[in-house]
């Protein structure tokens, strides 16, 4: 992954205290587990959605495994959340893996930001699109964006 590029579909937004912000254009699960498993460390992934159909196995599994701290916004919130921990009960029982739950995305990116240390990554990858929070993925870009440059 070259992680200062558009490579897999990411943007770099900013680097701020050596915490690297991007974001990913993709909008399904098979899209975060590509770009999460490009990555070779655990990053910090704000993700959001919409439709409960996108939580499979294999997406909270690829999270366990690449994800330090999972920032979920939006109606799929507490759907992740479970699914996640029902599968970290079993086999990745010892792994150390934050999760919190934010009302909008300006409380993500402001949690990403006091999670976050050097060297780190935050990553905005919705796995599905919420339309309650914004008309399309273009706004939820330029908003992600605005909120980054604001830290």
């Amino acid at each position: 992954m070259n992680e200062s590029g558009m490579e897999h579909g990411n943007k770099l937004i900013r680097e701020l205290n050596g915490v690297k912000y991007f974001i990913d254009s993709g909008t399904n699960a098979e899209r975060i587990i590509g770009t999460l498993n490009a990555y070779n460390r655990r990053i910090i992934l704000l993700t959001a959605g919409y439709d409960k159909d996108v939580v499979t196995d294999s997406l909270c599994e690829t999270l366990l495994q690449k994800v330090r701290h999972l920032i979920l916004v939006g109606r799929t919130a507490s759907l992740i959340e479970i699914a996640v921990l029902k599968i970290m009960s079993g086999k990745y029982r010892n792994i150390d893996l934050r999760i919190t739950k934010c009302s909008t995305l300006q409380q993500g990116v402001d949690c990403a930001y006091l999670s976050a240390r050097p060297d780190d990554i935050v990553l905005l990858s919705p796995v599905s699109f919420d339309y309650d929070m914004f008309s399309d993925f273009e706004e939820c870009k330029n908003q992600y964006q605005e909120y980054v440059m604001n830290l």
